[in-house]
């Protein structure tokens, strides 16, 4: 006999000792017995981490089988599913437990003893299955990771309490059914005449879905269903909620006001098989869902709701609850309607001052907005009643603070914010807050606290069923392993995420994620395949959306393609008109990403004078205080270097001097490999245009060792330099030995391509150089073929360590 909620397993009426981690794999599996459990999920659930070995996950699921006398070749219990996981086969009756767990023997296991639980940092325990919080409105902090910041933008996220899984005891609170997953659809409504009740949509169907999850019933997360309306705020039908989010039960809620008050009607479809249909006429759109509700509980063997969330849903909650709806409809002028109306004597309620932060930002009042967070976050007392409004309050701020450049005050604030999180027993809350924390732990360098954050976020948002939450974690997590080079690994979760995302309709995670997809491919120096991903990108996302910091971050690694293809055309105009619409003191990392790219451009084009110019501004631009974390530092060399790089093409060494004099006053003793490198390529150039050759050698070689463990893109361009260096320098057996370190990626980057066309055609090696020139003119976009380098060479015999010792692969 089972009982969950005591996390208890007894045979006989005696208690059987289970270490830890296999009773989560036990528990885990009978919670979600109504589907199969891939062995990612399970690994993810009983470790919080995805790095867990096949050998760890068979031991646990053998001791499980062991001690549920499961062992044998016909599975009774447990069925391994082939190349997937795991499935719950037993049938489950529900049975009296055996006395009170308080009261149960203790485990004596050693294995016990020593085992900590599943998915929880050691001074931390997660949130426990509970009643119900309201909804509250999180600020994300997307990872936007290599050349962007975390942004701070407005999503809509249920602080839902996982709804709690009913021990198998004497007290059946809900027959089989109900423990399936229950989507609240937004409520239709007659053609709107008026725009009082444009809050109505989102604001009764947070309001149903509170009711239910106060009932013990397991609702699909709200920001699932909003995310599924799109940008235009169209109805999900039944069917595509059902498939995206996995429900099994989808109530379709609608409205319509009569001359004495308003007549709402509940579709219910999956409830026992069968069709069913709630209607309730009351004076008020909100007396009216409360009523409705408590009859789906009822339908459902629950109780109706007497607690919490039932008469108190009045006043200053409901005044939040309606401008919250307003909001997350983008109907900003009803919610400031909705807050002006608001008596004096509740304007200073904390919730509908925490609603009033979002409009303020909508204004683009960010310092009242900072203020007024601050002051919220002093005024909200950390008790069990506000403790969930403190923590989204909590994570608001990190948010801003991140926008203003504090990444550290920031965590100082996400710290709290988790806390307050896990003593409100909100998992939703807890998940949103760890995710904020990853992305800042991220930003600051601190992979290991990262890790721990994302792992635990996973584990909650998986607990609540937020299908759209994880694919946004996953796409989260994929970016910060993008930061750190770890390809292999970003590169699967990024397409599991942008798979999962691709379900809903084209939204900020998804823009982004693409955005990290091109970036990661173009790292990688595999132009075709980031041409690839543009093109779907662009045909999946809708560019006359106003979503301006998703659409800046995706439209510039778009322009990055174009460049990378030899595209100028198609990447001067995207990236002028990504330019346009950004204010730079409002978005500077997004406006500074522009300009580089617009300066690299004019650099590709020849124009070294207006490449100078905007590198420079690009330069300015990341110097501000907003982007001083180390985060951002990469981008700032990188403007600093190209701005040398114009400079010198100009013949005007000695303000290239002067720049790389102030580069180097502040990015020297960066640990950063890719800073280092980009300070040691400046120092390099101008050395060799000093004709110092011992010195540029010198540094060529620094920067060459720097970007050893940088990505290939940083290496590729450190050898082109170093390379037609030396070749110029008739250094050949150096440049052979530098040349052939990126002679793998010339059938995929032009500029690798092209170093290998000066190489053969220095060398005397015809064979070798028209392969190498078939694959530059493949890959040449608008880009020209210096004429010298178009002329066959002489032929000279390959000797010693004039041999080519890297060759292209066939262009085939």
């Amino acid at each position: 006999m089972l009982n969950p909620q005591a996390r208890q397993l007894f045979e006989d009426g005696r208690l059987v000792t289970l270490a830890p981690k296999v009773l989560d794999v036990l528990l885990w599996l009978f919670e979600h017995r109504e589907r199969a459990v891939s062995r990612d999920e399970l690994g993810a659930a009983i470790w919080g981490k995805t790095d867990f070995t096949d050998g760890q996950l068979d031991q646990l699921v053998w001791g499980l089988r062991r001690a549920l006398g499961d062992s044998g070749s016909q599975r009774t219990i447990i069925r391994t599913v082939p190349r997937f996981g795991y499935l719950w086969i037993a049938e489950v009756e529900p049975v009296a437990p055996p006395g009170d767990a308080d009261t149960a023997p203790a485990a004596s296991s050693a294995a016990a003893a020593d085992e900590k639980p599943p998915a929880v940092a050691e001074t931390e325990t997660a949130p426990a299955s509970g009643t119900a919080s309201r909804r509250l409105p999180r600020f994300a902090l997307g990872i936007v990771v290599l050349l962007t910041v975390a942004a701070a933008a407005w999503a809509l996220h249920s602080t839902q309490r996982a709804a709690p899984t009913d021990a198998i005891s004497a007290k059946p609170s809900a027959s089989p059914t109900t423990t399936a997953l229950v989507a609240v659809l937004p409520v239709a409504m007659d053609a709107e005449s008026d725009s009082r009740w444009a809050w109505l949509p989102l604001g009764l169907m947070d309001l149903l879905a509170a009711r239910l999850i106060e009932g013990g019933v397991h609702v699909v997360p709200a920001h699932n269903i909003v995310a599924l309306m799109g940008d235009r705020n169209t109805l999900p039908s039944a069917t595509a909620v059902r498939e995206v989010t996995g429900a099994a039960i989808v109530v379709a809620p609608s409205i319509h006001r009569t001359s004495n008050g308003w007549r709402l009607r509940l579709d219910l479809t999956g409830l026992e098989g069968a069709a069913r249909e709630i209607e309730v006429h009351e004076d008020d759109p909100t007396t009216t869902a409360r009523q409705a509700a408590d009859r789906v509980l009822v339908m459902m063997d629950r109780a109706p709701v007497t607690g919490r969330l039932g008469e108190e849903r009045v006043g200053d909650d409901e005044t939040a609850l309606r401008i919250d709806a307003a909001v997350a409809s983008m109907r900003f002028d009803v919610a400031q309607r909705l807050l002006d109306e608001v008596p004096p004597e509740r304007r200073n309620a904390p919730r509908v001052r925490f609603m009033g932060v979002h409009l303020l930002l909508q204004r683009g009042q960010t310092a009242e907005a900072l203020a007024e967070l601050e002051a919220l976050a002093r005024d909200v007392s950390d008790t069990a009643t506000d403790v969930n409004l403190h923590s989204s309050i909590l994570q608001a701020w990190a948010a801003l603070l991140v926008r203003s450049g504090q990444p550290a005050e920031a965590l100082k604030r996400l710290d709290a914010a988790v806390e307050a999180a896990r003593k409100g027993q909100s998992v939703s809350n807890y998940g949103s807050a760890l995710q904020s924390r990853a992305a800042v732990n991220t930003m600051l360098g601190r992979w290991p606290e990262a890790d721990a954050d994302f792992a635990q976020a996973r584990v909650a948002m998986e607990m609540i069923g937020d299908r759209l939450g994880l694919a946004e974690l996953e796409s989260d997590e994929a970016g910060a392993l993008i930061n750190r080079q770890r390809y292999a690994e970003a590169a699967r979760l990024q397409d599991r995420a942008i798979e999962r995302l691709e379900r809903f309709p084209a939204g900020e995670a998804l823009r982004i994620a693409y955005g990290n997809k091109i970036a990661m491919e173009l790292d990688l120096l595999d132009t075709p395949s980031a041409l690839a991903t543009a093109s779907r990108a662009e045909q999946r996302v809708d560019k006359s959306l106003p979503d301006q910091r998703a659409m800046s971050w995706l439209a510039v690694h778009l322009g990055r393609a174009d460049i990378a293809a030899g595209r100028f055309a198609e990447a001067e105009r995207r990236l002028l008109a990504v330019r346009t619409g950004l204010d730079p003191a409002a978005t500077p990392d997004a406006y500074s990403n522009a300009q580089l790219l617009l300066a690299q451009l004019a650099l590709e084009r020849g124009d070294a004078a207006d490449a100078a110019r905007l590198a420079a501004s690009a330069e300015d631009v990341r110097a501000t205080p907003a982007l001083a974390a180390a985060h951002f530092i990469k981008g700032r060399s990188a403007a600093a270097l190209l701005h040398v790089r114009a400079l010198l093409a100009q013949q005007r060494p000695a303000e290239a001097a002067e720049v790389v004099r102030t580069f180097a006053h502040w990015a020297d003793g960066s640990a950063n490999p890719d800073v280092v490198a980009h300070l040691r390529l400046a120092q390099a150039l101008l050395s060799a245009r000093e004709d110092a050759a011992e010195v540029a050698t010198r540094r060529f070689d620094a920067a060459l060792e720097a970007a050893s463990t940088a990505a290939p893109a940083r290496l590729a361009r450190i050898a082109n330099a170093y390379g037609t260096y030396l070749l110029d320098a008739g250094e050949v057996a150096a440049a052979t030995r530098v040349i052939g370190r990126v002679a793998r990626w010339a059938e995929q980057d032009f500029e690798c391509a092209l170093l290998q066309v000066r190489l053969y055609h220095v060398l005397g090696q015809p064979e070798p150089w028209r392969r190498a020139l078939a694959a530059a003119r493949r890959l040449a976009g608008e880009r020209g073929i210096p004429p010298a380098l178009a002329v066959a060479p002489a032929e000279v015999a390959a000797r010693g360590f004039a041999a080519p010792t890297a060759e292209p692969p066939s262009a085939g």
